[in-house]
């Protein structure tokens, strides 16, 4: 907790309501904390609050809602006899899982805000959701969030069914013509409006409670791929008829037909998603060799981005082994790669050599960079701040 800030609140409350100063309550299960370095980012600058944590029960981020507020230039005023804040236009109450818009009928958004050390902290989907106009989300361990830019919105309603893609959890349209990235911070409802993510079993996956459903997916941007990809800023279950597709019991036997879960093949992979021979690192395109598929995986020099992200390289020709800034070391046909004395980690395709270039899965770049990410995107390979990154 940094000092100067809990010091501010504490003095603006004391100030403003008569010395009444909330306190957290020693019952409430908030001893677990985000697996994260504590930062948050504003808009592109880490700022100066309290760290994320947990809510004990429902697992859910929480962020500190007065830094946060202010670095969004959002107004916001505490009422220390109701526990309750003005954010904006709306009102917010601890322990209360709803806010109401200018006295209109209260809307779920659950968590309930609560008090830690005497700062408000709401779930992070109360800046995006409740909060219109902003995008919340957990980048490399750092709680970011950003102010939109004011896209129309696109609906698409289907079946959806999960895929793997290099992405993590994603899903695709029945129709394929749409797929989804998944995330912890995409606001998910019922058809009425009630939230469903508060209620999803701890070792449940969203993409499990998703999968074969009838879903109306809301998102503002979309890749230019075939097919196209996104990351919804809002997802409805349907209430309809079960999706035919999906599996089915009856006691042991199974009836109807089991979901497709499809895995590209490297041949659809290639075919879907086309590289152009460009890689752009920290927004520019940089002169390299260009990347290529080997088995369904890109390939990428590995010279080029190591040193562009302050790695120092080393070529031992005796060993056809490479050396990254004296730490890292990984070997021509060998599919892993070893840091320090740690156990050797696997990679997806062993180096290789090509047109007197070494090139590795650009994977290997996401699992040695905590500060940035990789991916292709509309036939570049793009490398930049995991905090620009979407």
């Amino acid at each position: 907790m940094k000092k100067p800030l809990s010091v501010f609140l504490v003095t603006c409350i004391f100030a403003a309501f008569g010395g009444t100063v909330p306190v957290l309550s020693s019952e409430k299960p908030m001893d677990k904390t985000v697996e994260t370095n504590g930062e948050i980012i504003v808009n592109g600058k880490l700022i100066e609050a309290p760290k994320p944590s947990v809510d004990g029960f429902n697992g859910v981020i929480l962020v500190p809602l007065q830094p946060i507020a202010e670095a969004l230039a959002i107004d916001m005023d505490w009422d220390g006899e109701t526990k309750s804040a003005r954010v904006g236009n709306l009102n917010i109450w601890i322990d209360k899982a709803s806010y109401t818009v200018e006295g209109n009928e209260p809307v779920e958004f659950g968590p309930a805000p609560q008090l830690i050390d005497n700062f408000v902290f709401v779930p992070i989907h109360f800046f995006g959701y409740a909060l219109k106009g902003y995008d919340a989300r957990v980048s490399e361990g750092r709680v970011v969030i950003n102010t939109k830019s004011e896209l129309p919105a696109i609906e698409k309603t289907d079946w959806f069914n999960v895929m793997e893609t290099e992405r993590g959890q994603s899903m695709i349209s029945s129709d394929g013509e749409l797929i989804i990235h998944l995330n912890d911070t995409i606001p998910v409802f019922l058809e009425d409006g009630r939230p469903v993510r508060s209620h999803l079993a701890r070792s449940q996956a969203l993409a499990e409670l998703l999968d074969g459903k009838k879903l109306t997916v809301t998102y503002n941007i979309s890749t230019r791929s075939i097919p196209p990809q996104t990351t919804p800023t809002k997802i409805a279950i349907l209430d309809e008829t079960k999706n035919p597709l999906q599996k089915d019991f009856v006691g042991d036997t199974q009836v109807g037909i089991v979901a497709p879960i499809h895995k590209f093949t490297p041949e659809e992979t290639e075919k879907l998603f086309p590289l152009n021979g460009e890689i752009v690192i920290n927004g520019k395109i940089t002169k390299a060799p260009a990347p290529y598929y080997r088995n369904g995986v890109v390939m990428v020099p590995l010279r080029v981005i190591a040193e562009a992200v302050g790695f120092d390289v080393a070529w031992n020709n005796e060993l056809q082994s490479v050396n990254l800034s004296v730490a890292i070391n990984l070997w021509i046909g060998k599919d892993y790669f070893i840091v320090g004395r740690m156990e050797p980690i696997k990679l997806d395709v062993a180096p290789e050599i090509t047109d007197g270039h070494i090139y590795v899965p650009f994977t290997f770049f996401r699992m040695i960079l905590s500060a940035y990410d990789i991916y292709a995107f509309e036939g570049q390979v793009v490398i930049g701040p995991a905090s620009e990154m979407r």
